[in-house]
Order: structure tokens, then C-alpha cells, then sequence
């Protein structure tokens, strides 16, 4: 089983234990995680098409891209790729996005939190990471379900309590979608609570 992402309007840890019989345990190491930046792109969105998001926070500048990070230290948000310090980040953000001029398309905060689903016998069967996303006033909820290796049904379980809750799987990252895509999961949170 591969891991999955959802869009949720709410997360309750007792629901997804009352479905399960499991309990939820808080991951410290991860959790409580919380980032608060600007989103950074060219006009036409160039990044967002080629499957990158530039997160600037006033120190660091990140590149989310495939589920994988790359990130440089930045005083400010750079105008362009020759602002960026030399590295992998500035080449990723060169190929995508020359000649282009970057601005900031909008304001984001990211809070992640990771829990680890134990089963009965107090092993870790799965886990979870849910991030609260809010770009320009807009909120989403995402919760990536991770099963692990040899926990196949489990991980179903796990998949079918969060459908429960009125989770809707979507293809998108949860780290920093652009304000379309929040909109358009907005809607889609909007929907799921009335129906």
C-alpha cells in the first residue's frame, strides 16, 4: 500500500480510534512543526506548472518539488534566480522559471503534526501526517496517510476511517498548494459538511 493524501474538514483522533480499536500516538519529534512565509512564483506560475513551490520565510527560502525539499539561506525574498545563493536551489529555480521576475503570489502559514497509529500489541502500523495549511485567508486541512511495510490491512483500516471522517483523496502536496488549489479544496471542505 503506497501512501495517500487527504483532504479532511476535521480531524478527530477519537473518531479514527473508536473506527480502529487503535490509539494515536503523538510523534514529538515532528509535531507542532509551524512555518509562516510567502509564496513565491512568477506571474503565470511558472514553479507551480513545473511542480514547484518557492516557500520564502524571512531567513530561508525552500523549494518544495516532488515530495522532496531543497532549501538555502536568504535575507530576503529573492527578484530572480541570480538573487538566490549559488546551489541546487538556485539551478532548480534557473531551469524553471529564466527570465522570469518573481513576486510574491501570497501570504502562507504551514502547521504539521505527525502521529503513529499503534495497534494492540503497541507497534507502529501506520502513520499520519496532517498539516493545516491557510494561504490568504484560506484553510485546509490535509492528512498524508503513510502505511508501513507489512501492514498492508491495517493501513486500509487506517484509509477507510479517514474516508469515514468525510476525508476526500486528492493528488496534490499538502505543503503549500497555490491559493487556486485552496480555494478549489475549500469549496470541496464546504461540500463534504453539507452533505
Amino acid at each position: 500500500m503506497k501512501n495517500h493524501i487527504f483532504v479532511l474538514k476535521s480531524f478527530s483522533p477519537d473518531e479514527l480510534q473508536s473506527f480502529t480499536g487503535w490509539s494515536l500516538g503523538h510523534e514529538a519529534v515532528k509535531s507542532g512543526a509551524e512555518e509562516s512565509g510567502f509564496l513565491l512564483d512568477t506571474f503565470d506560475w511558472l514553479l507551480w506548472q513545473a511542480e514547484c513551490v518557492l516557500f520564502f520565510s524571512g531567513s530561508f527560502l525552500r523549494l518544495y518539488r516532488n515530495g522532496k525539499t531543497v532549501s538555502a539561506e536568504a535575507v530576503s525574498a529573492p527578484k530572480n534566480y541570480e538573487d538566490i545563493p549559488e546551489g541546487k536551489l538556485r539551478e532548480l529555480v534557473r531551469m524553471n522559471t529564466s527570465p522570469r521576475i518573481l513576486e510574491i503570489k501570497a501570504q502562507c502559514a504551514i502547521k504539521t503534526d505527525c502521529f503513529g497509529i499503534i495497534n494492540e500489541d503497541g507497534k507502529t502500523i501506520c502513520r499520519i501526517r496532517l498539516s493545516t495549511v491557510c494561504i490568504n485567508g484560506f484553510s485546509c486541512l490535509f492528512a498524508e496517510l503513510m502505511p508501513l511495510k507489512g501492514y498492508d490491512r491495517e493501513g486500509a483500516m487506517v484509509q477507510a476511517a479517514l474516508e469515514d471522517q468525510g476525508g476526500k483523496r486528492t493528488l496534490r502536496s499538502p505543503h503549500c498548494p497555490c491559493p487556486e488549489e485552496i480555494r478549489s479544496q475549500t469549496r470541496c471542505i464546504q461540500h463534504i459538511s453539507r452533505g
